[in-house]
């Protein structure tokens, strides 16, 4: 993704997105989110529900990123629960990201329009336009 767009959702999620661009020995975050910006959006909206999460639990426990990225053509999303917290919330943090990880299917991660082609070999969800586009290179 694009470094302008990271900062954009480090500065909507600073709590979830920490350790973006911190140290490669300690964070699969330090290589940025690993999608196109096609996803923008989808991961915009994760973050924001997950920093919401955060704001709940007051310092109390962090939900923290540790990778996202695609992966056979969807978004994958790691993460880890630094503390204490109820299954409640557990549950409402893995409802998050499954979702989005869900939508990602549905949308080019080119461009955001919605996805109709799936490549053959690294598996990608593209719409008609950027797969033809993908095909002529």
């Amino acid at each position: 993704m694009k470094l302008e767009l990271e900062e954009k959702l480090t500065a909507l999620a600073p709590v979830f997105l920490r350790d973006m661009h911190g140290d490669e020995t300690k964070t699969c975050m330090a290589f940025g989110i690993e999608c196109s910006d096609g996803w923008f959006a989808i991961v915009k909206e994760m973050c924001e529900k997950i920093e919401a999460v955060n704001r709940r639990l007051n310092g109390e426990a962090l939900v923290v990123a540790d990778q996202i990225k695609e992966k056979f053509g969807e978004l994958t999303v790691y993460y880890s629960i630094d503390g204490e917290v109820d299954s409640n919330v557990r549950d409402e943090v893995r409802s998050i990201v499954v979702e989005a990880e869900a939508k990602s299917w549905d949308v080019c991660e080119e461009c955001g329009k919605p996805a109709t082609c799936t490549t053959k070999g690294w598996i990608r969800r593209l719409c008609k336009e950027c797969y033809d586009r993908r095909s002529k290179n």
